[in-house]
């Protein structure tokens, strides 16, 4: 009973994590206005390389996992990208230069 529990809260997370990280570029997508008006002489250009460069960065990353994935510890790979992650994002309400907002992204 207690490992149908585990499974299902780590399904839980893993689900919402990733609905978390889609409606965020969904959100930088759909702000990219505000942003522009925030960010005086930003080009459009500027603006959508984070989101272009998040998919292709995406894309090669899954390339790369599926080769190693059976040879890396996955629980300290996957704390180790929550923690870089989380804290990544909160640092950009500190700092938030346009490109350190796309370097996050």
């Amino acid at each position: 009973m207690n490992n149908k529990r585990i499974t299902f809260a780590l399904i839980l997370s893993c689900w919402l994590i990733y609905t978390f990280s889609m409606c965020m570029k969904m959100a930088y997508s759909g702000a990219m206005t505000s942003i522009k008006d925030e960010y005086e002489g930003v080009s459009n250009v500027t603006l959508s390389l984070p989101i272009t460069l998040y998919y292709a960065f995406y894309a090669a990353i899954q390339f790369v996992l599926a080769t190693v994935m059976t040879k890396i510890n996955l629980k300290i790979y996957m704390a180790v990208t929550f923690i870089v992650s989380g804290l990544s994002f909160i640092s950009v309400f500190f700092f938030s230069p346009i490109w350190y907002i796309g370097a996050v992204l």
